[in-house]
Formats: structure tokens, C-alpha cells, sequence
């Protein structure tokens, strides 16, 4: 079942954006009586199409379901669309949060409006993808900052394994870490400077090992994505 994403609620029936319902109503001529799952305010709801209203009807409210532990991702801005690719596949995986970032080593560098698009392009696709996959929610995209100031504030997971320290499986990683929310970081084309490992050691970075074979940035990611589906389980 399609799922959407309304922007209101009035009297028992919800509101689309304009691009959401001419899509719906012209583009994929949907019909009265056709039924949606709804993301509104944090919950989920059941809905009827109505046509001559452009909007869906409000039929019943679905209980809230038990929710796993959350991942937050942060990763470097990527060239050829590589990053939009980690974005979408993240989102389809059930990634929480997106927090991409700006490193010494980033080689694509968008500034000003540049900047600005780029982000409202990440939180695009993240829309997007959360519609075609049926995800319950559309995961935030944070506002692309420097590396030094994308640390969470608390131990994060940190997938570069030259950072000081014995690097420790994904499961050992797991299950040293606190909290119901998980902070993963990855690298850069070219990876990290020292002098950015040594900001990463001082936060609280967990050095992170991804197995024996060197993984591309956005192989990484979705690599790391992927454990989104494992912790929503409680597999992990």
C-alpha cells in the first residue's frame, strides 16, 4: 500500500502538498475509495482517497509500532551523485538521520546557494525514497557542516581503521554503545587526515572495522545503512 506524507489535517482529512497531490490525482489518476497509509505528526494513520477534494479522508489511526534502536549517519559530501545514491538507498534501509559534512579531503566543495540546494536535494530524495519504500517516516537531513562540528557529543562509531586504537567488529561496536540512538561515520574519497583522526579520538570515536577488503565511501555507507534493518528488528 502507498504511502504518504500529508503537511495538515482539518476536520478528518488530510492535506497534501501541491506536488504530492497532482502527482496523485492527475499524474496516477487515483480513484475515490482508493486506500493510503499516512506518516502525520509522528503517527500513522489509514486514509481514502477523495477525489473532488483532492485530499484523503481520515479512516482509522494504526497503533504505533515497537521501534529498535535508531542510526544516525554521518557522512562526507561525495562527487559523481555518489552521496544522492547513499541518501537513497540509506532511506530505503531505515536510516534515522542523515548528517553529511565537509572534510579536508571532500573534494566536491558546493558553497552558498550551491550548498543550500545540495541539502534541499539530499532531503528531496530522502522524501522520495521514503514514499516508494513505504518507510513510517521521512528521515531527517541535517544541515551539512565542517567535520569538526558534526560530532555527535557522545561515542560514535568511526569506520576508518587507521584511527588510534585495535578496531572492533560491528557487533562488539553494538554492544558497547549506550542509548537507543547510534552515531556511524564514514570517510571521505582519500579518507581522513591525521589531524581530523585526532579531532575524531578526542570526541569519542570507536575505530570500526569493516571487514578485509578497502569498500568505497558509498559502499561503506550502505554497507553501514544496512544496519538500520538489523537494530529496527532488535536483531542487534
Amino acid at each position: 500500500m502507498r504511502r504518504l506524507f500529508p503537511i495538515g489535517l482539518e476536520k478528518g482529512t488530510f492535506l497534501l502538498a501541491e506536488e504530492d497531490r497532482h502527482h496523485l490525482f492527475h499524474v496516477l489518476r487515483t480513484r475515490e475509495g482508493e486506500r493510503f497509509l499516512l506518516s502525520y505528526d509522528g503517527k500513522e494513520y489509514l486514509g481514502e482517497a477523495l477525489p473532488e477534494t483532492e485530499g484523503i479522508r481520515l479512516l482509522e489511526k494504526i497503533p504505533p509500532r515497537k521501534e529498535g534502536r535508531r542510526l544516525v549517519l554521518h557522512f562526507p559530501l561525495l562527487k559523481n551523485g555518489n552521496d544522492e545514491l547513499l541518501v537513497q538507498k540509506g532511506t530505503e534501509l531505515g536510516v534515522f538521520s542523515f548528517a553529511p559534512f565537509l572534510s579536508e579531503r571532500t573534494i566536491r566543495r558546493p558553497k552558498g546557494d550551491a550548498l543550500k540546494k545540495t541539502l534541499e536535494r539530499f532531503r528531496k530524495i530522502a522524501r522520495e525514497a521514503s514514499s516508494q519504500c513505504g518507510a513510517p517516516r521521512i528521515p531527517e537531513v541535517r544541515e551539512i557542516l565542517p567535520f569538526p562540528q558534526s560530532f555527535p557529543g557522545f561515542p560514535f562509531l568511526f569506520a576508518d581503521e587507521r584511527l588510534q586504537g585495535e578496531p572492533i567488529s560491528l557487533k562488539g561496536a553494538l554492544s558497547s554503545l549506550e542509548g537507543d540512538e547510534v552515531h556511524a561515520c564514514l570517510g571521505p574519497e582519500g579518507g581522513f587526515t591525521d589531524s581530523e583522526r585526532k579531532l575524531a579520538r578526542e570526541a569519542g570515536a570507536i575505530p570500526l572495522s569493516l571487514g578485509p577488503r578497502i569498500l568505497r565511501a558509498e559502499t561503506a555507507g550502505i554497507f553501514l545503512s544496512s544496519l538500520a534493518l538489523w537494530m529496527e528488528e532488535g536483531a542487534l
